[in-house]
C-alpha cells in the first residue's frame, strides 16, 4: 500500500511536496480540500447538460470529487499508480465514479509499442506526470473513441503537453456529443514537437468555439 500524507482530508503520496501548499490555500468542498477550484467553477458555468463528465489526468481525484457532485456519472483516467491509489482513497465515499488506470492518446500511440506508453514525473510533484519515452512507469494506452464513452457532456484534459494527442484520439466522441471541454495549455510540449495551443487549435478546426480563457 502506498504511503500517504493527508491534507485537509485529501490523501496525497507521502513524497509529494507541491500539492500540500496548493490544497491548503484552496476552499473546502464537501468538507475536503480542492485544487484550482475557481477554474473548475468557471468551466462548469458553460455545462448545461450534467449527465457524464470525463476527467483525463485525474491525479488524486480533486476535480473528480467536485464533478461527481455535479454530474450523474464521472469517468476518470489516471495511469500513474501512486496517484490512482490515492484517487481511490479520496473518492471511496462516492458511488458514481469509474476510475480507469490507463493512459489516453491518438491511434498513432496506441499502435506503437504494443499499445503501451511510458510515463515519468518529478519526484516531488504528482501534477508533473507526463508521457516520456524514458519514463519508469509503463501503462496501457487507448483512445477516447475506443473506450465506449456515451453521452459525454463535459471533458477536462490536463496531461502536461499531451493534450492534442488525446483530443485527436477522441474525434468521433467529441464530434458526436459536443461536450464542454476545458483543456490546459502549457509550454511543456517540446518533447511532442507541437505548440502549446495545439489542442485548442485542433478543436477549433473541428468547429469548436472558445467561450472562455482562464488563467
Amino acid at each position: 500500500m502506498i504511503a500517504t500524507q493527508i491534507v485537509r482530508d485529501i490523501h496525497l503520496p507521502a513524497w509529494d511536496t507541491h500539492f500540500r501548499g496548493q490544497i491548503e490555500k484552496g476552499p473546502l468542498f464537501l468538507g475536503k480540500g480542492t485544487y484550482q477550484f475557481s477554474k473548475l467553477e468557471r468551466a462548469l458555468a458553460f455545462a448545461k447538460r450534467r449527465g457524464h463528465a470525463v476527467d483525463i489526468g485525474a491525479h488524486v481525484g480533486l476535480w473528480t470529487r467536485v464533478l461527481a457532485a455535479e454530474f450523474t456519472h464521472v469517468t476518470a483516467f489516471e495511469p500513474m499508480p501512486d496517484c490512482a491509489d490515492c484517487f481511490e482513497m479520496n473518492v471511496k465515499d462516492l458511488r458514481n465514479i469509474t476510475l480507469r488506470r490507463h493512459a489516453l492518446g491518438s491511434n498513432v500511440e496506441v499502435k506503437a509499442n504494443g499499445g503501451k506508453v511510458r510515463l515519468s514525473n518529478i519526484a516531488t510533484d504528482i501534477a508533473s506526470a507526463k508521457v516520456d519515452p524514458h519514463g519508469s512507469v509503463e501503462a496501457d494506452i487507448l483512445t477516447i473513441d475506443s473506450c465506449g464513452l456515451v453521452g459525454v457532456d463535459f471533458v477536462k484534459v490536463d496531461v502536461e503537453g499531451f493534450e492534442a494527442n488525446i483530443i485527436r484520439g477522441g474525434y468521433r466522441t467529441i464530434r458526436r456529443d459536443q461536450p464542454v471541454i476545458i483543456v490546459e495549455q502549457k509550454s511543456r510540449v517540446e518533447i511532442f514537437e507541437t505548440s502549446s495551443t495545439a489542442a485548442v487549435d485542433l478543436l477549433q478546426s473541428w468547429g469548436a468555439d472558445i467561450v472562455a480563457a482562464i488563467k
